[in-house]
């Protein structure tokens, strides 16, 4: 079997692809570090090796957690941008999923797909005083998620915030 060279340059070509496509978030951050001697400060960051040490440390070039990264600056590969509820573009880890659903389904944050039938996105959670918070800043209900709301039942995900409609508003007393 005869091998040509532009069949071989084709061969190694979509191997590196392949190596490219698998690699992951943090080899891509140290990999830059030790090709550059510079560790990428939009989506990067440099850290003790050693976490104990504190001073003079060896250092290695970590990935930022994605929603600390701007969405400027949000690297595709490894996250995606994504409406939060204050209408503001952030940056958000990928999908642990290896397929993107048809539709959201019960408690799905992400917006690749719009929710299942019956459900709707919607932000807002309670506090125990009753108080609402809609935008969910600096929280884990920054994005909206997919629920049942208007069905005519309170279920899980649900309160009188995000969705009043089947919700009562219910007040704790804090002593």
């Amino acid at each position: 079997m005869k091998l040509t060279f532009g069949f071989l340059v084709v061969i190694v070509l979509a191997s590196t692809k392949m190596l490219a496509a698998q690699q992951t978030f943090a080899d891509f951050c140290q990999t830059a570090y030790l090709e550059n001697t510079v560790c990428p400060p939009a989506i990067c960051q440099l850290k003790c090796a050693d976490a104990q040490a504190v001073e003079n440390c060896p250092q290695v070039c970590l990935p930022k957690e994605c929603a600390a990264i701007s969405a400027e600056n949000c690297p595709k590969d490894f996250c995606h941008t994504i409406t939060d509820c204050s209408q503001k573009i952030t940056c958000q880890a990928n999908s642990s999923q290896d397929q993107i659903p048809e539709c959201g389904a019960l408690g799905y944050d992400k917006q690749e797909v719009e929710c299942c039938p019956g459900l709707v996105k919607r932000c807002g959670f309670d506090y125990l005083d009753g108080k609402c918070n809609m935008q969910g800043k600096n929280t884990s209900y920054n994005v909206p998620i997919c629920i049942p709301c208007g069905n005519g039942v309170c279920t899980n995900f649900e309160n009188h915030c995000n969705c009043p409609e089947d919700c009562k508003k219910k007040i704790f007393p804090l002593d």
